[in-house]
């Protein structure tokens, strides 16, 4: 086990409603009142924290150091001073995480490798690429993983890979899904969108498994579409992968969240936050002073949070008007400044995490009433993980 330290006292807290100076022509500010405060850190790792996940046991933190801790809820709920359990310690920086189940955990790695751990074994080692792994998702069946070779790895449950698709020849950095859909983040400075299909299959000789790759428009760099033929999930259907893309962020995408099917959030080292709607370019805001490594999308309410190299985290609200077109919004800046220089990362913010509806709830069952003033399920908790080895998790509650 990890031993993990918190100097936690009465801490300063932000609320006032201050935003700074206009970010962009086409960003509104929010009447909304949000106060912050900074209720717990997670402290012990010994070097870059890069990914942080939520899951039914707490959270998940791990980085340059390779070591994956785990925050249990309990440990947060009850203790000022959180220590974290070592789940696993790897030889080499961790990029990415996924929970498979309540014992098994899938970390990416620096140096391509996709590490199997599951409690009481010992670690397992799956080479998927020569260059780093920067994502790990689960969609529609498969495992989908990004590497920095421009390749998308996809496995199937018993890990054993299916294809490698040769999406671009830079980095695949982030994924994003709903339903059928799925964006990826490239460092060609692109976005790509996947659309998956399923129908019944016209045969069922097993030789219709065999993957085939064609081009529905080829030779059209600037409206790429493209067609792959993947194996059947269920002996009666075919699945196909439609992919298609669209210009982003400028040289490298760094984060993409869907607020529904038709619009998208990118970020990335331009430092802009940008909207699409129907893949066509609605606003682009110069969001910070940095590039933007983290970004995530509130659980049910219509925010989403960046982190930024600039060492600072910004809450944004989006909005759907009566036609259906989509805005956004700045409503809270967080960096130390707003905390007299006593609070907050004094380096690059690389990921940020909204902890869901489910983890508020674990809060609440194993809430102290000295650790907390109010119900947890009032709160917004939001988690930001940096290069000064710090986890804070602040909580965000929101005025009209």
């Amino acid at each position: 086990m990890l031993q993990y330290f918190l100097r936690f006292g009465n801490m300063p807290n932000i609320d006032d409603n201050t935003i700074g100076q206009n970010e962009g022509r086409q960003l509104r500010h929010s009447s909304t009142k949000i106060h912050v405060e900074l209720y717990k850190q997670l402290l012990g790792h010994k070097q870059g924290i890069y990914c942080a996940i939520e899951t039914q046991k707490g959270i998940f933190t791990a980085g340059g150091d390779g070591a994956i801790v785990c925050w249990t809820w309990e440990q947060l709920a009850q203790s000022s001073e959180p220590i974290g359990q070592l789940w696993a310690s790897i030889p080499e920086p961790v990029f990415c995480m996924l929970m498979v189940n309540e014992e098994t955990l899938l970390a990416g790695t620096q140096k391509g490798n996709l590490y199997r751990l599951t409690l009481g074994k010992p670690p397992q080692a799956i080479a998927v690429d020569s260059q780093s792994i920067y994502f790990v998702r689960w969609w529609q069946d498969f495992f989908w993983i990004g590497t920095g070779s421009g390749q998308l790895m996809i496995m199937d449950n018993e890990f054993c890979l299916i294809k490698a698709l040769p999406i671009s020849t830079k980095s695949l950095r982030c994924m994003d899904s709903m339903d059928d859909l799925a964006w990826i983040g490239c460092s060609d400075a692109h976005v790509y969108r996947l659309k998956f299909i399923q129908s019944v299959a016209s045969c069922t000789d097993e030789s219709a498994d065999l993957l085939a790759v064609f081009q529905t428009k080829p030779n059209i760099e600037s409206d790429l579409s493209i067609t792959y033929a993947l194996p059947r999930v269920r002996p009666s259907h075919e699945s196909k992968l439609e992919v298609s893309r669209h210009l982003a962020n400028e040289p490298s995408v760094f984060g993409v969240k869907a607020i529904d099917k038709n619009a998208l959030i990118s970020v990335g080292r331009d430092a802009h936050v940008r909207l699409f709607q129907d893949s066509q370019l609605i606003s682009s805001v110069p969001a910070h002073l940095g590039t933007i490594h983290g970004l995530s999308k509130h659980p049910i309410l219509p925010w989403f949070a960046t982190g930024s190299m600039d060492k600072s985290i910004k809450l944004w609200q989006w909005e759907i008007g009566s036609d259906l077109s989509t805005s956004m919004q700045l409503i809270k800046v967080i960096n130390r400044e707003k905390f007299a220089g006593e609070v907050g990362h004094t380096h690059s913010v690389n990921s940020v995490l909204w902890i869901s509806e489910e983890g508020k709830k674990s809060l609440r069952e194993q809430q102290n009433a000295e650790n907390f003033a109010q119900d947890p399920t009032q709160v917004h908790w939001l988690l930001s993980v940096g290069d000064d080895r710090h986890g804070i998790l602040w909580g965000i509650t929101q005025f009209c």
